[in-house]
């Protein structure tokens, strides 16, 4: 018979916080995207309305839209990298007192060493797409700036 692998248990509690989680920000997401759309003739008449202050508030627009967008990305390769310090440290994937969602099968050694180096290498892409949204938003602003002139 082949050995049986250790297997971490799932915690209920941790599965039902992502699942209200994941509900929370369906909701919440949906609700911003009907209030752009509701309201997107109201700004664009504000800002035609005022052409002196459009440059300032199409700014704030960018840099709330820049914040809102690149706050959770940050966030999740924070959380990756950190995920995957604890793994190394542990030579344990998933690492020791970590609440699982699902019953998740244990591994040692060079294979959680493996997975730790992966988490950590989505943090970076993460932070790379971070910066590279950041950077897009800058160039995009500065272009609309530029025409202002």
């Amino acid at each position: 018979a082949a050995p049986t692998r250790e297997i971490q248990p799932a915690d209920p509690k941790a599965r039902r916080l992502a699942l209200v989680f994941l509900a929370i920000g369906a909701v919440v997401g949906t609700l911003l995207i009907l209030a752009v759309e509701q309201h997107q003739g109201t700004l664009r008449e504000q800002v035609l309305a005022e052409p002196t202050r459009a440059p300032g508030r199409i700014r704030s627009a960018f840099l709330i839209s820049a914040v809102l967008l690149s706050a959770p990305l940050m966030i999740f390769a924070a959380y990756f990298w950190n995920l995957g310090a604890k793994v190394r440290r542990a030579q344990r994937f998933p690492p020791p007192n970590v609440r699982l969602i699902r019953d998740t099968p244990v591994v040692y050694g060079e294979e959680a060493a493996f997975r730790a180096r992966g988490l950590q290498a989505l943090a970076m892409g993460l932070l790379v797409f971070t910066l590279l949204l950041l950077l897009l938003f800058w160039y995009v602003l500065s272009t609309l700036s530029e025409r202002a002139t």
